[in-house]
């Protein structure tokens, strides 16, 4: 679109006609130019005598070495009352973003005598956002000196996937079947972080991360918090961001003539954990209850029994809770499956994009959430103690207790991270991704 200048000033040697009676008119070939690429400005210059030496110089967002010339400023020269200037832009390695820039055109005497529309440079030497890729597959207790990690040069944001890891089934030494133990659950989201800030990355497994021993050992939670580094600090000393809740623990004998229940354990959240498995004929008493968003559950059995079963902050209850968020209630012995622990994305950044939005999934009994089988967990490769996927649940076992049994189709937590250095729109998640670290 030309953009217009007037004279209303007295003519002036060297200006070729009246000045009252000169025009300028300015018109870019385009307002929108990529780095590595030139705009062209022809000036109508009514008016103007030839050989007149007209002054240009720009404003904007830009400076020098925006431009292969490396300059801002210079002349130009009418001929037939027209001049042009061609600008081309430097394709430099610099992340810089969209600039935007005017040329201002000057008369001999440095008067303005006209500026052009806002012209806009697109940034096409944009660094990828995309870092790297960091996988946490073996356990780490959330208190544990081990569980530190710095967040890496140049990094601004983490896009954290995680599952929680599955119960073991119980694994009660006798001749009966026992129940199956609840899986962990899944969740991702994004995170703003600066370079050297320390969090704790916590994988979960059956001793560590709110894990609780019973008839077998529940599913201890995996993902990222912060806090002191102490293995006697409390729970409440340690700020959750991104967690997956672990599974419950399975009932013992479940061929017992007095037994309830069908004996699954919870699978672990999600916004709230599963709850075990109970048969609710049984007078004047209930399930053992996942984790919330809020409390843990509460155990199994009757009121007040229960209440010395209920899962809290970062810790199942007694009787084989999962941990989580708020971990689930325990089930002592023959009242039923223990519950699965919450997880939680209370501290995850929103990004509009749909490749990293945020949410939290729960399981289902042995069987982990089908969303968490995205590329990158692929990158883990195969669950090292058994056939079954990460973070599932374990069956019932009805012989002597052994490390076999305690694995018996159960997977670990993990943690996987991937960096950005900016906050990552929708086609920064590579297709194909660059491991920086396996821990």
């Amino acid at each position: 679109m030309p953009v217009f200048g007037t004279s209303s000033s007295l003519s002036a040697s060297g200006y070729g006609f009246g000045r009252s009676l000169q025009s300028f008119e300015i018109s870019p070939s385009t307002t929108y130019v990529n780095e590595g690429s030139s705009v062209t400005f022809t000036i109508e210059a009514v008016g103007v005598g030839n050989g007149t030496v007209l002054g240009w110089n720009i404003t904007g967002s830009v400076n020098a070495s925006d431009f292969v010339s490396g300059s801002t400023s210079g002349t130009t020269t009418v001929s037939n009352e027209q001049a042009t200037i061609t600008l081309t832009l430097a394709n430099d390695a610099t992340t810089e973003g969209q600039e935007s820039f005017q040329v201002n055109v000057t008369r001999p005497d440095g008067e303005l005598a006209v500026q052009s529309e806002m012209i806009f440079v697109s940034d096409t030497s944009i660094i990828p956002a995309y870092i790297g890729t960091y996988l946490f597959k073996s356990p780490r207790h959330f208190k544990g000196t081990g569980a530190d990690w710095t967040i890496p040069s140049g990094t601004t944001h983490i896009y954290v996937r995680t599952s929680g890891s599955g119960s073991t089934g119980s694994i009660t030494n006798n001749s009966y079947t026992d129940g199956p133990g609840g899986a962990g659950g899944y969740s991702k989201g994004l995170m703003a972080v600066s370079s050297g800030q320390v969090y704790k990355v916590a994988v979960g497994t059956i001793q560590n991360n709110g894990s609780r021993p019973s008839n077998g050992h529940s599913g201890g939670f995996s993902g990222i918090l912060s806090g002191p580094t102490s293995p006697t600090a409390p729970e409440p000393a340690f700020t959750s961001y991104i967690l997956a809740g672990g599974g419950g623990t399975g009932q013992p004998n479940l061929n017992y003539a007095h037994s309830y229940s069908t004996g699954r354990g919870g699978a672990g959240g999600g916004n709230s954990g599963q709850p075990g498995d109970y048969v609710t004929n049984k007078p004047g008493s209930f399930p053992a209850g996942g984790g919330s968003q809020s409390s843990g559950g509460k155990g199994a059995g009757p009121v007040p029994q229960s209440h010395n079963y209920a899962g809290s902050y970062l810790k199942g209850g007694n009787g084989g809770g999962g941990g989580g968020y708020y971990g689930g209630g325990g089930a002592p012995g023959l009242k039923g499956g223990a519950a699965g622990g919450s997880g939680t994305i209370v501290n995850a950044t929103y990004n509009p994009s749909p490749q990293f939005q945020r949410n939290t999934y729960t399981g289902n009994r042995q069987s982990v959430s089908p969303t968490m089988f995205t590329p990158d967990y692929y990158l883990l490769g195969p669950n090292p103690i058994s056939p079954s996927p990460w973070g599932a649940g374990g069956s019932g076992y009805n012989g002597p207790y052994s490390t076999y049994s305690a694995n018996l189709n159960r997977g670990n937590g993990f943690v996987i991270i991937h960096c950005f250095r900016r906050s990552p729109v929708t086609g920064d998640m590579p297709s194909t991704f660059t491991i920086l670290g396996t821990y």
